[in-house]
Order: structure tokens, then C-alpha cells, then sequence
């Protein structure tokens, strides 16, 4: 293992850890402000806080409320080895990475997908968050089925096969997490949200697409903006080699502990901590 790489590994966890540290002090910051503002409303008498617990009940696009168990992650990419190593791909590699640390041995070719499934021993967790600020932790035990796909269809049309898997295995949007090169992102930093625009990105439009809303999460895995005047689809597709390469390495194992851990902790805990 090179210094050269060492020190790049060493920065790259500092700088993971100064996001960390940002995420959870704008997530207190929005605590505090809800608060604040769920005070007032209670001030203004319980009909709303009623209409408030109701709302909390149905569950939210925001995906705040959400306690749906995430049962699917997809990994974006084009399939062909011309475009391994590229910052499109990336979706790929966090699912190969999440796989190899699952112990994924085996792949099976379904129709415009490479899918795998992982018998999930741990507990599945949820938070609940009401908008008075009460927090409803729930959990069920597992074991259950988590389900890993590469969409084998190029990236403009990969909504078809995941829209068919989630119909086949039971998925609701809300309880699919899909991972993609995202370019309002800066590099190396990971964001979870549920719901959305696509951005510009074929893969998420053709998903919302087939799906038939844009209710499912993402893990957005940044890649930052092409530099000078180069287009971004060259950048996105371009090869990365040497420093770049390392760094797109150490941003896919980051990626992969995120949904790691929102498929532990549900969606709604990894999207306010990786906001």
C-alpha cells in the first residue's frame, strides 16, 4: 500500500468525519426548530395537534413518517466493461461492495437485471417522527429478504426491471433505495433523501417513470462537477485512474456502510443523519 494512498485514505476519513459532525448539528438545528414551531401550534389549540397525530399516522412524502422497511437496493450503471471504473457506474459498484460484504456469492440473470437475494438475520428498525416532535421508534425482527439489483438495461431505460422486481418481491417504492453518480453532490460526500426530482438523470427518470412516482429513496453518492468547460456527460463517463480512481473507491465503501446502515436503521434515521 502506497503513502501516497495512505494519506489519501486518512484525509478522505476526516473529511467523512467533518460531514458527519455538519449533518448531525443541522439535524439538532432542525429539531430545535421544529420544536419551536410545533410549541406554537400547540398553543393553538388540540384540533390541530389531532389533525397533526393523523398526518403522522398516514406518513409523509418526505419520507419523515415512513416506517417501511427498505427491501430492495438497486445500483445504477451501464453493463459492459467499458464502462467499469467510470463515476456513472458508481451505482454498481456500491451494490457489488454491499454484496461482498454480505457474503453475495451468487447472481441470478433475470429479465434486464442481475439480481441477489440476502436472507436478512438482523433487526429491521424505523423512526417514526410526528410533526410535534415525538419520536416513535419501531422495529420488526427479521429474518426477511433483501433484495440487490443491477439493472443489466442500459441506464435511460433501467426503470423497466426494477419496476418488474418490485412488483414481483413485494417492494413498494418507498421501500427501495437506489444508488447513483449525483453531480449536485461535491465528491466523495453521501446523501440520502426520500423522494424527489431526478436532476437531469436518466436512470431516476426512467424509475419514477415505471414506478409511477418519485416516492422511492435515494442514495446519492457525489461525484461533484465536471472541471473547466468539460461536458458532463463526458465527465461521467470518462475513466478514472490513479488518485481519482482511489478516491471513487473510497467514496463506493462509504456508500455501502450508508446503506448498510439504512437497511438496518430504516430510511427515516439515514436521511436525517446524511441529509
Amino acid at each position: 500500500m502506497s503513502r501516497d494512498y495512505v494519506a489519501l485514505k486518512a484525509a478522505h476519513k476526516k473529511k467523512r468525519q467533518a460531514q458527519a459532525t455538519a449533518a448531525a448539528a443541522t439535524a439538532v438545528s432542525t429539531a430545535s426548530a421544529a420544536d419551536a414551531r410545533d410549541s406554537a401550534a400547540s398553543s393553538r389549540g388540540s384540533r390541530a395537534a389531532g389533525a397533526g397525530k393523523a398526518r403522522a399516522q398516514q406518513g409523509g412524502r418526505d419520507g419523515r413518517s415512513s416506517v417501511v422497511p427498505i427491501g430492495m437496493v438497486v445500483g445504477l450503471g451501464n453493463p459492459g466493461a467499458e464502462y467499469d471504473g467510470t463515476r456513472h457506474n458508481i451505482g454498481f459498484a456500491v451494490v457489488d461492495e454491499l454484496a461482498r460484504q454480505l457474503g453475495v456469492t451468487y447472481w441470478k440473470t433475470r429479465p434486464g437485471a442481475l439480481v441477489a437475494e440476502v436472507t436478512w438475520p438482523r433487526v429491521f428498525g424505523a423512526t417514526m417522527v410526528a410533526p410535534n416532535g415525538a419520536v416513535d421508534a419501531s422495529a420488526t425482527s427479521g429474518p426477511a429478504t433483501v433484495v440487490l439489483v443491477k439493472p443489466q438495461s442500459y441506464m435511460n431505460v433501467s426503470g423497466g426491471p426494477v419496476a418488474h422486481l418490485a412488483s414481483e418481491y413485494h417492494v413498494p417504492p418507498e421501500g427501495i433505495l437506489v444508488a447513483h453518480d449525483d453531480l449536485e453532490v461535491d465528491a466523495g460526500r453521501i446523501r440520502v433523501r426520500m423522494g424527489g426530482g431526478h436532476a437531469g438523470h436518466n436512470g431516476l427518470r426512467s424509475i419514477g417513470e415505471k414506478l409511477g412516482t418519485t416516492d422511492y429513496g435515494r442514495l446519492r453518492c457525489g461525484i461533484g462537477r465536471p472541471p473547466g468547460r468539460m461536458k458532463p456527460a463526458d465527465f461521467v463517463l470518462r475513466q478514472t485512474r490513479g488518485r481519482e480512481a482511489e478516491e471513487l473507491r473510497l467514496t463506493v465503501a462509504d456508500a455501502a456502510a450508508v446503506a448498510l446502515e439504512a437497511i438496518e436503521r430504516g430510511m427515516a434515521a439515514a436521511c436525517a443523519r446524511y441529509a
